[in-house]
């Protein structure tokens, strides 16, 4: 009698989950992300994806714990850290979305801007105007023509109180 192989490992696959989260089939991606979690578990991708799965299903703190994960295996991740710092940013975790936010470098162009103009808005709220000031000139700096970089630094250069260093 021959020895019987193990059954073989599925491939690593993000897009079927994707397109399953994307047609409201939350409970079948989240199955699919969960078993390809047990044979995948070093993959931050794939926390992430589960993340956003659970984000849209409305279990926020199981989504906030699975962008966790997924920047605990690739601490550079841009799109994670900023879906976890806007989904703090939502839940007025703001100590941790300006974590999250300040942590995404200037590599990753597009992400970057989006999250200087939120953290920006962060620093605001908080009265924190060179702060807010300086997160709108890093946003201008990388998109010299955003629109929304430019009223969200005019409205904190107008601000009572900022003072703008030369």
């Amino acid at each position: 009698r021959a020895a019987q192989s193990a059954p073989p490992v599925a491939p690593f696959a993000l897009k079927p989950i994707d397109s399953l989260r994307r047609q409201g089939k939350l409970d079948e991606a989240s199955e699919m992300a969960e078993k390809q979690r047990k044979q995948f578990s070093d993959k931050a991708e794939l926390d992430f994806f589960l993340g956003r799965v659970l984000e849209d299903s409305g279990r926020y703190q199981d989504a906030l714990d699975s962008y966790r994960r997924s920047i605990d295996i690739n601490p550079n991740y841009a799109e994670c850290l900023f879906r976890a710092a806007y989904l703090a940013d939502l839940r007025g975790l703001d100590s941790l979305a300006k974590d999250f936010y300040s942590r995404i470098g200037p590599e990753s162009n597009r992400v970057y801007v989006n999250a200087c103009l939120n953290l920006a808005l962060i620093y605001e709220d908080e009265e924190d105007y060179e702060k807010s000031v300086a997160c709108c000139r890093r946003a201008l700096k990388i998109s010299p023509l955003n629109r929304r970089a430019k009223l969200f630094l005019s409205n904190a250069e107008a601000s009572p109180n900022t003072y703008l260093p030369p």
